[in-house]
């Protein structure tokens, strides 16, 4: 009987054998690695935000935003530009977060223990004003006793506090909606008044340059001319032909303080003239010839408006001996 040939690992049947083992462990040892270094390569990301929800926001802040992407477990840190955001994680892929108070466009950014996320198109914000705005007012003018209705139209009128002519607080006024205000003037200065809107944004400016803030689109639409000054009553009527009696003129569209109002008495002028309000002034009778005579207010307001009281029964002082 033949005898059978017998193989061993030293024979070369036993050294291909190992060799092979050796060259499935090299290979299976290359492909853990590989799989090891895609996973730290892939657990060492830095956060990537693919999209928000909102792309414009008050300049008061505090509006929520959904802010998508990638790899935010652990975020440490959200940024609308330099500003620090409140922020709740939501999971890997969503972060809720409420936007600071700031201005102009930012970009949102989202940091963790792996890095910050980097700057595209998809992680920007703009801050719009949202302060009132006045661009056209339904009369331009009106009198010193006021009493007139003004319709006002403008953008941004939510939760409006105030409603001012110059320094002047309107009579009343109703919203009618975001862009409509109706306004009763009140009694006030002979002048040029700005009528404002003040709501919890900010107060209108002289100049409304349009929702969105173009140049080329600003106007002034919220100028208000106060005119027809009236003088009412003289108290007292009547007094001596020398000059010196302290009187009490009432009327409206008195330019308050010192100056600003001229009270004349015929062709003579009242001296120490003093107007505590747009309705009343106190001053000192000019002398004069018996008789009765018509006094007439000139005042001069602001924005180089002027305007003298018309003539009437109320207005007359009688001199005598």
């Amino acid at each position: 009987m033949r005898k059978q040939a017998r193989w061993t690992d030293d024979g070369r049947r036993g050294e291909w054998r190992g060799s092979a083992r050796r060259w499935k462990l090299a290979t299976l040892g290359a492909v853990l690695a590989l799989a090891a270094l895609v996973a730290s390569a892939a657990a060492s990301s830095p956060p990537t935000i693919e999209s928000i929800n909102h792309k414009v926001g008050t300049s008061l802040g505090g509006q929520p935003i959904a802010i998508k992407g990638k790899d935010f477990s652990g975020a440490t840190a959200v940024h609308f530009g330099s500003s620090e955001a409140s922020f709740t994680v939501v999971s890997a892929t969503r972060i809720n977060a409420v936007s600071p108070p700031g201005e102009g466009t930012v970009a949102i950014t989202v940091t963790t223990p792996e890095g910050t996320s980097a700057l595209t198109a998809a992680d920007e914000y703009k801050y719009e004003p949202r302060d009132p705005g006045v661009s056209k007012l339904s009369t331009g003018k009106g009198p010193a006793a006021g009493g007139v209705t003004v319709t006002i139209t403008g953008v941004n009128f939510k939760e409006v506090s105030a409603v001012d002519f110059g320094d002047v607080p309107a009579a009343e006024y109703t919203v009618n909606s975001t862009t409509s205000i109706t306004a009763v003037s009140p009694v006030q200065s002979v002048g040029l008044d700005i009528v404002t809107v003040t709501t919890p944004f900010g107060t209108s400016k002289e100049r409304f340059c349009g929702p969105k803030g173009k140049k080329e689109q600003c106007l002034i639409g919220s100028h208000y001319k106060v005119l027809e000054p009236t003088l009412t009553s003289i108290s007292p009527s009547s007094g001596p032909t020398k000059a010196g009696t302290p009187i009490t003129i009432t009327g409206t569209g008195f330019e308050l303080g010192t100056s600003g109002t001229t009270i004349k008495f015929k062709k003579s002028l009242a001296t120490d003239v003093n107007c505590p309000s747009s309705t009343e002034c106190t001053a000192l009778a000019p002398s004069g010839k018996a008789g009765t005579i018509d006094v007439l207010a000139t005042l001069s307001g602001a924005g180089g408006v002027s305007a003298t009281t018309a003539k009437n029964p109320g207005d007359r002082f009688t001199f005598s001996d």
